[in-house]
């Protein structure tokens, strides 16, 4: 077979996704032509595509080497370098292609979407913008823009660019769900509550789509007994565990499911229903629902958020133990930094534990720390913390002993962590540090939580700017105006 006429066999298969034979004749023609500049560019960006970001760009760059006047080399190994996190070369490349053509949509889109992961946001916007007006039918464009306009903290222009990501392209999960975020962070949980239905077809989905043989429910009175499975993390079931009551009332009998390490935590629920472990067998049931969607699909209002009593209590015999810790120890705060850093919710949420310092200064305070796993190396940094790390829930239960520990603290200040969601389902005083733009659940109030009586926001004036934060709960603290809603 001739050069040509291989390469654009290979062209074919490539876009009809048979990556392996186009891989073979992309191969095929650069052996009998190693000059084959453009061969070399799509064969970069097939290897990308099938995970070698390293070996694409190396491809791409020989590619420019034979010619370097085509835009679409510039950008392609630009957009390649920044997935890899090398935001320099991306810059440079991008910016060459850009320079090639000025008039091409992606490559704008790409430099906006790395402006986003250096934290420029105005530089980002603009992008975007050049791209939208360049290419206004583009979906992708229309939800980056969103992207950094919630970044920005600009909500309402944020929201508009879903809207038009979603009207150009109906089937865009990732654009449906961050509008769901944005309604239900502004309180309409209705619009909110069904747009968010749309988490289970992310790639990935948050949590496994869970498939039973009974139908789905809906929040509607029944006769039967109902479902709720957790899903995400354990801070959202802890959180959204408060709608089991509402749930039951609708029903002859609801059912938690929750993580097994979670059982015992929320013994206290078993007044309600029966509260079994995730992988155990299951009572009979006629409908289930994902425990996230239950507000949503209960017609819960934010109003109706912290109207009940705190719905989980800490075991006396525990709190027994851990109360004798502390007799003669001034004002008890028990604090937690760190989420998973391999999380990619994480990013800006979690604090170094070096900004505690100032609290710890404090007299009469003493800092005791509720940080299990991830964040434990940062220890040495505040000498005075008061850490029980061999000793705090070692067994197979999480948060028993902590949320025991918490009944025998004055104030918990923690950073957006289970934590958080912990100390507020047990009523205790807590203190949330939150990044300037925060999850959706925090951005109902701008101070007071109304998931939460007894939590006190405390937000980021800036990005990443934590001394703020601090500085503000120090005059609280000085003044001793711990758990009050100020």
């Amino acid at each position: 077979m001739e050069t040509e006429a291989a390469f654009n066999m290979a062209k074919a298969n490539h876009g009809a996704g048979r990556l392996r034979e186009a891989d073979r004749l992309y191969r095929q023609v650069l052996a009998a032509d190693p000059q084959h500049h453009d061969c070399l560019h799509r064969l970069g960006v097939l290897v990308h595509q099938c995970g070698d970001s390293a070996g694409a760009a190396a491809l791409i760059r020989g590619a420019i080497r034979l010619n370097n006047g085509i835009a679409a080399y510039h950008n392609h190994l630009g957009a390649i370098l920044l997935a890899m996190g090398q935001y320099d070369e991306a810059q440079q490349a991008l910016e060459n292609a850009i320079a090639l053509a000025p008039a091409v949509a992606e490559a704008h889109n790409n430099l906006g979407n790395l402006c986003l992961a250096r934290g420029r946001i105005d530089e980002a916007i603009g992008c975007f913008e050049r791209a939208e007006a360049l290419s206004p039918e583009t979906a992708e464009i229309a939800f980056n823009l969103g992207n950094a306009l919630r970044a920005d903290g600009n909500i309402v222009a944020a929201e508009a660019a879903y809207r038009r990501a979603i009207a150009r392209r109906f089937d865009y999960p990732d654009a449906h769900v961050n509008l769901a975020l944005l309604l239900l962070g502004r309180g309409a949980f209705a619009e909110g509550g069904g747009e968010y239905e749309w988490r289970w077809k992310l790639t990935p989905p948050p949590s496994s789509l869970r498939q039973f043989v009974a139908p789905a429910w809906n929040g509607e009175a029944s006769p039967g007994r109902v479902l709720l499975h957790a899903e995400q993390g354990l801070g959202d079931t802890i959180q959204f565990c408060r709608f089991f009551a509402m749930a039951a009332a609708r029903c002859q009998q609801a059912i938690l499911e929750v993580p097994p390490t979670l059982v015992r935590l929320l013994e206290p629920l078993r007044e309600i229903g029966p509260v079994v472990a995730a992988g155990s067998t299951l009572p009979p049931f006629d409908a289930h629902c994902p425990l996230m969607s239950v507000p949503w699909r209960l017609g819960v209002t934010p109003s109706q958020l912290a109207a009940g009593r705190p719905y989980l209590k800490a075991e006396p015999e525990l709190v027994e133990k851990w109360q004798g810790r502390w007799l003669d120890s001034g004002l008890r705060i028990g604090i937690a930094w760190q989420g998973n850093p391999r999380a990619r919710i994480d990013r800006g949420r979690s604090i170094p534990l070096k900004q505690f310092g100032p609290l710890a200064a404090l007299p009469g305070v003493t800092l005791i720390s509720l940080q299990k796993q991830h964040g434990l190396d940062q220890t040495g940094d505040l000498p005075a913390l008061v850490s029980y790390e061999t000793e705090l829930d070692v067994g197979p239960d999480a948060f028993v002993d902590t949320a025991a520990v918490m009944a025998c603290l004055d104030l918990v200040v923690t950073s957006d962590t289970a934590v958080a969601h912990l100390a507020g389902a047990l009523g205790r005083p807590v203190w949330l540090a939150l990044e300037k733009e925060p999850e959706w659940r925090w951005r109902l109030a701008s101070d007071s939580s109304p998931w939460y009586p007894t939590m006190w926001l405390f937000r980021q004036e800036t990005t990443g700017d934590w001394t703020g934060v601090f500085a503000r709960m120090m005059a609280l603290l000085a003044a001793r105006k711990v758990g009050e809603k100020l």
